[in-house]
């Protein structure tokens, strides 16, 4: 499976934490970022300064029953994707 951003935007950040072996943060465009965290290691196909389309592949899921979350960022403040997805239509 793919890892996709969801928008245009530059990747600012690629790392990890204990609970998430990969962190991928992209920031957009009017104070939005998104982050992408996966339990397990993926294959990473882009790096920290790159510009994204959406649709672009960040990286590439290759274990099975994987744990993903999404989150967005507006103004240093999580919000519900929800809320981005209906606002887009």
């Amino acid at each position: 499976d793919h890892l996709i951003a969801a928008g245009d935007g530059v990747i600012t950040a690629v790392g990890s934490d204990d609970i998430w072996p990969l962190i991928i943060e992209v920031e957009h465009e009017n104070g939005y970022q998104t982050r992408y965290m996966c339990r397990q290691m993926a294959e990473l196909r882009l790096e920290e300064n790159t510009r994204v389309k959406a649709g672009d592949i960040l990286a590439v899921i290759t274990f099975d029953n994987t744990q993903l979350d999404y989150q967005v960022v507006f103004e240093d403040e999580p919000i519900d994707p929800l809320n981005v997805i209906d606002a887009k239509g």
